[in-house]
């Protein structure tokens, strides 16, 4: 009897304490989120992680963190050749590639893809309305009504490709786009944290931004990084050009925002230097706000491209720039997909300056 009474207490001990296990110990990934765990690896987890925590971190208000030695690259198409800039940057993943493009016809990235996905893990989601390659189990259709208006990816959670270029044809060969390319483990966890969402069929809208401000004390960079519409990408954008003390130029595939027109109008007449390129197809439309710049006397000019100038870009006084997947309008800032990065760093606001001047 006191043998049955002992096993009875022994078992109800075992019971009780793999339910404590169960509510104490963490489990990896999300069980709400499809494909997690496949496709996400917990940074506290990661082997790398210790390279990028910084414990100063813990003493700076939320949202901004410090990372040393981030890298920042920055390609023009079609004169950089951006094609080679994707290829390369597949060909040398090891661990992951995940992107998220409005539109994709690329063939040969297609087949570079394809071949990684049967060692690494690879996932692209592309606009329901444009993906011409359809028939790939790594890539995911977007079919919501709004667009998934986003074009970038992010390479062994550690680097991101963002900008204004779709790997198209006319994207990469013909239309005026950028590419920026930045090696951060922090940028990298937002942008994954992204992607997610959108796995998971969450668009246009979704959790704030992790880490909206990341510095580099280092090498003089701060990123500022959002996504719309969530994270109130018009604000972020207003923000940075009411601080111009000297310059804004912009070169805009669709740009109707009427906030914004308002701060270069502003700004013009308080003696800041205004300059703006507009895609001549687009300036057009009634809804445009080129018209009305130009009424007030800012210099304004249609882009020269027999093709599209692509870019969404504002350079405020030759050390910052906005940039990413979002054109400034109402649909831009509000209903797609989108995101926006604001890099201050007067080497690359420089590399698009050159840029401008270009094409002026």
């Amino acid at each position: 009897m006191d043998y049955e009474n002992q096993y009875l207490a022994s078992i109800v001990f075992i019971i009780i304490l793999l339910s404590v296990l169960t509510i104490v110990l963490p489990t990896k990934g999300i069980s709400t989120t499809k494909g997690y765990d496949d496709y996400y690896e917990d940074y506290e987890d990661h082997e790398d992680h210790e390279n990028y925590k910084d414990e100063s971190n813990s003493n700076i208000s939320k949202g901004k963190v410090l990372e040393d030695n981030m890298i920042i690259d920055t390609y023009f198409c079609p004169q950089d050749n951006c094609s080679q800039v994707l290829i390369a940057l597949i060909l040398s993943s090891t661990d992951s590639i995940f992107c998220a493009f409005f539109d994709f016809d690329l063939v040969e990235i297609d087949n570079l893809l394809k071949d990684k996905s049967k060692r690494i893990k690879v996932r692209l989601i592309v606009d329901g309305d444009n993906s011409l390659i359809k028939d790939r189990e790594f890539i995911i259709i977007e079919n919501k009504s709004s667009f998934m208006h986003n074009k970038f990816c992010i390479f062994d959670k550690k680097i991101v490709l963002t900008g204004s270029t779709n790997p198209t044809i006319n994207g990469i060969t013909k239309n005026n786009n950028n590419m920026v390319i930045i090696r951060s483990r922090y940028l990298a966890r937002n942008y994954l944290e992204e992607f997610l969402e959108l796995y998971q069929g969450i668009y246009s809208k979704g959790n704030k931004v992790r880490n909206n401000k990341i510095v580099d004390l280092k090498n003089s960079i701060i990123i500022d990084n959002y996504f719309c519409p969530e994270d109130d990408c018009e604000s972020m954008m207003l923000k940075a050009l009411k601080s111009s003390e000297k310059s804004i130029y912009f070169m805009t595939y669709s740009f109707t925002s009427d906030k914004i027109a308002n701060v270069l109008i502003k700004k013009h007449y308080q003696n800041i230097s205004i300059e703006g390129i507009f895609e001549k197809n687009m300036a057009t439309q009634r809804s445009s706000v080129y018209s009305r710049l130009s009424f007030h006397n800012i210099s304004v000019m249609l882009d020269k491209n027999p093709q599209i100038m692509h870019h969404k870009v504002f350079i405020v006084d030759s050390t910052t720039i906005i940039t990413g997947s979002t054109n400034p309008t109402n649909n831009g800032l509000y209903k797609n997909d989108e995101n926006i990065i604001i890099i201050s760093h007067t080497p690359t606001a420089k590399i698009f300056i050159k840029e401008f001047q270009r094409l002026n």
